[in-house]
């Protein structure tokens, strides 16, 4: 049995916690079966900042004329904006996977964990014992209770980002901030956007 004054399940906003910890002389174990980073670095956040600023360089170069430079945009490569999604996320994934390795005070276990008890988990082959322990599990998509939609072929926000092709039309359920960020992405590279909101506003 190991023990630690910290066990942080989740390696997104839970990283920094148990880095900051582990700085101030705690001992640390941070669990997550993905991939270090969570949500945020592999799903989230940052990916669609970094391929919203591929649909404003498509509208810049529409618009170039505004700006008194006439310009033609001839095509849009989707696999190729998620291969540059992927290299920058890929990057900054290795470099918190090297801090997360290389701290003395910090065990990351990059396994699925199953609670034996309050504070002991399993880990793969090791049992793990903490004094305290941090959920910070991140989030998943929530799929609408609509008639006929489990018989659809739909991506969500997770993996939104293995399509291979720009399609013609789109129809996006959700309108708060995730929906509208890929509504706007998708709008913005000449995809014909839908979108559905159950409640009174948009980004309520």
């Amino acid at each position: 049995m190991k023990k630690y004054d910290f066990l942080v399940i989740g390696s997104g906003s839970g990283a920094d916690f148990a880095l900051t910890a582990a700085g101030m002389g705690h001992k640390v174990a941070l669990v997550d079966q993905g991939p270090p980073g969570g949500t945020c670095l592999n799903r989230g956040c940052i990916p669609t900042k970094i391929m919203i600023r591929s649909s404003e360089v498509a509208e810049l170069v529409r618009n170039s004329w505004s700006f008194g430079v006439r310009s033609r945009l001839e095509h849009i490569d989707l696999l190729k904006i998620w291969l540059r999604v992927q290299s920058i996320t890929g990057h900054w994934r290795d470099q918190l996977s090297e801090t997360l390795s290389n701290h003395k005070n910090l065990d990351f276990y990059n396994s699925r964990g199953i609670f034996k008890s309050d504070r002991v988990l399993d880990v793969g082959d090791t049992m793990i014992e903490a004094d305290r322990v941090v959920l910070a599990v991140g989030m998943e998509p929530i799929l609408p209770s609509i008639p006929g939609l489990s018989g659809l072929p739909f991506f969500t926000s997770d993996n939104l980002m293995e399509m291979k092709e720009l399609p013609e039309s789109l129809a996006i359920l959700g309108g708060g901030y995730i929906g509208m960020e890929f509504a706007n992405f998708f709008a913005a590279l000449g995809t014909r956007v839908s979108v559905i909101e159950a409640g009174e506003f948009l980004l309520s």
